[in-house]
């Protein structure tokens, strides 16, 4: 058994099972190690129960996150700003945060966590007499934001928030303090929410507080808050997260291993995508000269893309992810250089009607010129 256990690694995995033993308790599944899970129940360990067994992890591994499609999209690196946004000073004491504490006591181990997927930059800011685009609605007793006008809450141009970069994007955290401390959100079904998350942008989170200085203390359930939202902006599979026990990890072995399955998959048909596009544009204009350090980059990224579904045949998942996620970024870079999108947009067909513009206020003396010297000769 203790030979098997070193041999794990993702896509492979070890369950140990402890039948009628878990009275009262309700099952679960326990990571007592990376990729070794206890399964602890109090049902008889027979061929039914072993065959629901396997469909219950088929259904959680096949499950999905919410966002889906909406996933945040492949970047070289990611910045998280943390951003405490004032919406009335006058009628919010609070003016600072621990948001530093903060990160360091609670976010730090998480983020460490997914640092080994994928490179982030951190920084935080405070903003004052924020105004919400949308109105909240009051009922009474609370003020109310639908979540179909949430996408409508965003007020980007008065929040002055920076602008994603092409080889970086921001992911906005935002701790609104709102002049009303009963704001809630109501999702489809009327539950109530006092925080939501805007796919492919950030989350926000609403919360009212009587001190001058929000400390870390209270900031602990807000990071809480946020490390999900991070989470649910990648698209990793929370499912799992109701039924596996990842000794007080935010994430566990398989989480992890399917979120690099996923995003090899979604790598994959990006860099192929992209390289159809790019033949596409070759086809259409037939006289376009590829430069040669595009070349080269595409050379580069055609040999990641081959090694990356070389090794996902050999079950390297998290080699297979780094060359992939490269390809897919060298893809990119290489149907978006500067000299490139400048033969896509300005082939030779259109240069006439660019520059002729230009020569006219020159052509037209010299055509009268022309003009005067021809009837004088004849």
């Amino acid at each position: 058994m203790e030979k098997f256990s070193k041999e794990l690694r993702p896509g492979r995995y070890l369950i140990k099972l402890d039948c009628e033993t878990n009275e009262g308790s309700g099952d679960k599944f326990v990571e007592s190690n990376s990729r070794v899970f206890l399964y602890r129940t109090s049902s008889k360990c027979d061929a039914g129960f072993l065959k629901s067994i396997e469909q219950r992890l088929e259904s959680i591994v096949t499950a999905t996150n919410t966002i889906g499609n909406k996933a945040i999209n492949i970047k070289k690196s990611y910045r998280l700003v943390f951003t405490l946004q004032i919406e009335d000073m006058k009628s919010s004491p609070a003016i600072d945060w621990e948001i530093s504490l903060a990160i360091e006591k609670y976010l730090r181990p998480f983020i460490n966590q997914l640092s080994e997927l994928v490179d982030f930059k951190i920084e935080s800011h405070i903003l004052f007499d924020t105004k919400l685009a949308v109105e909240p609605k009051s009922n009474g007793t609370h003020y109310m934001l639908p979540q179909n006008d949430l996408s409508r809450v965003l007020n980007s141009a008065s929040w002055n928030l920076e602008s994603t970069t092409s080889s970086e994007q921001n992911i906005y955290l935002i701790l609104f303090v709102p002049k009303r401390s009963n704001i809630i959100v109501l999702d489809e079904e009327e539950k109530e929410f006092r925080s939501f998350i805007y796919p492919q942008w950030g989350g926000i989170v609403f919360q009212s507080f009587e001190q001058s200085t929000i400390s870390e203390m209270q900031l602990r359930p807000i990071m809480k808050l946020f490390s999900k939202q991070i989470l649910s902006l990648f698209g990793f599979n929370f499912e799992l997260g109701h039924v596996i026990d990842s000794n007080d990890q935010l994430l566990s072995a398989l989480q992890v291993d399917l979120f690099m399955q996923e995003s090899i998959i979604k790598s994959v048909i990006g860099t192929l995508e992209t390289f159809g596009a790019f033949k596409r544009m070759l086809n259409k204009i037939s006289n376009i000269i590829v430069p040669d350090q595009v070349g080269f980059v595409i050379q580069s990224s055609i040999f990641r893309l081959k090694r990356a579904l070389a090794h996902m045949q050999s079950n390297k998942w998290e080699s297979s992810y780094k060359d992939s996620r490269r390809a897919y970024l060298e893809s990119r870079m290489a149907l978006s250089d500067p000299s490139m999108v400048a033969m896509m947009y300005y082939p030779d067909d259109h240069k006439m009607a660019i520059y002729l513009p230009l020569f006219l206020p020159i052509i037209t003396p010299l055509m009268i010129t022309n003009a005067l010297f021809v009837s004088r000769v004849y």
